[in-house]
C-alpha cells in the first residue's frame, strides 16, 4: 500500500507538470500507469497485486465509439483554444462531456479512438505505446508507423479553419496519444479517490 501511494504521489506530479505545458510528461504519466495496472506472465501490476483492480467501477470520460458513424472519433481527446488563433487537443479533464463506470477489463481494452481510416486504439495501446516504444521505460529502435502517423499527421479529421475562406489553413497541434494518457491518468486518479475504501 505504501508503494502504490509513492506511485500515485508520482502519477500526480507529473500530471501537474503536463497540465504546466510539458506535454513529454506523457511517456511518465505512461510509464507509471503501466505500472499501476498491467499484467503479463512475467510483471503484475501493483493493482492487481492488492486485488483492488477488478474490484474497481473505473471511470470513464470516453464513452462507446458510435457504430455507423463515418467521422474519426476522438474519444478521450478534447479540443480548447490555444490562444494563439488556433485550436489544439487539450485533455478536457472533468469538463468531459461522459461520465460512466466501466470494469477495468472494458476500461483497458474498449477501442476509445478511431482514426479517419478506421483504426481504434485503446486505452492498453496508448500506455504501452509511450511507455514501452516512446522513451517512458524504454525507446523502440523501429518506429510505429501506426503512432507516428497519429501523433504527427491529422487523423482525427480537425482542421484550423480560415474564417473567411472557410478553407482549413493547419492541423490541430497537439499529440492526440499523449492528450489521452493525459486524460485517462485523470480516469484512474478519479476512480480511486471515489472508491477510498480499498485505498486504506
Amino acid at each position: 500500500m505504501e508503494k502504490l501511494k509513492t506511485q500515485l504521489r508520482f502519477l500526480e506530479r507529473s500530471a501537474e507538470s503536463y497540465d504546466q505545458g510539458f506535454e513529454d510528461e506523457a511517456l511518465r504519466l505512461a510509464t507509471i500507469v503501466r505500472v499501476l495496472v498491467h499484467d503479463t506472465d512475467r510483471s503484475h501490476s501493483l493493482l492487481g497485486q492488492l486485488e483492488i483492480k477488478d474490484k474497481l467501477k473505473w471511470i470513464d470520460t470516453a464513452g462507446p465509439i458510435e457504430p455507423g458513424n463515418e467521422m474519426a472519433d476522438h474519444g478521450l481527446v478534447g479540443i480548447s483554444y490555444d490562444g494563439q488563433g488556433g485550436w489544439s487537443y487539450s485533455a478536457g479533464l472533468d469538463i468531459m462531456p461522459v461520465k460512466r463506470e466501466a470494469s477495468f477489463t472494458a476500461w483497458w481494452e474498449e477501442p476509445v479512438m478511431r482514426l479517419d481510416d478506421d483504426r481504434k486504439w485503446n486505452r492498453k495501446q496508448m500506455v504501452l505505446e509511450l511507455a514501452n516504444k516512446e522513451g517512458g521505460a524504454h525507446v523502440d529502435p523501429k518506429p510505429n508507423s501506426e503512432y507516428e502517423s497519429i501523433a504527427n499527421e491529422e487523423k482525427l479529421g480537425w482542421f484550423n479553419i480560415d474564417n473567411a475562406t472557410d478553407q482549413p489553413t493547419s492541423a490541430m497541434t497537439g499529440n492526440p496519444i499523449a492528450v489521452s494518457v493525459r486524460q485517462l491518468t485523470y480516469e484512474l486518479l478519479e476512480t480511486l479517490k471515489r472508491d477510498p475504501q480499498h485505498l486504506s
